[in-house]
């Protein structure tokens, strides 16, 4: 819809879909803030969900920020 209306209205369009940002006073339930947690407390075995085969690019909140700037 998005793309039809910019083509009739003459516009340009972008979509910017950022995901797995992380910043600070994030959850805990969230997998970076998780991870970092974890390591700083030592824990010495933890749970990565999944079976090891996933793949995740993990940004940096202020990242997002500037690049939609």
């Amino acid at each position: 819809l998005l793309a039809e209306f910019a083509k009739k209205q003459g516009l340009s369009v972008y979509i910017f879909r950022p995901f797995s940002g992380f910043g600070e006073d994030q959850d805990l339930t969230y997998p970076m803030p998780s991870f970092v947690n974890r390591i700083i407390n030592k824990v010495e075995e933890f749970e990565i969900w999944g079976d090891g085969n996933q793949v995740r690019d993990f940004i940096y909140i202020d990242d997002i920020v500037n690049a939609t700037m």
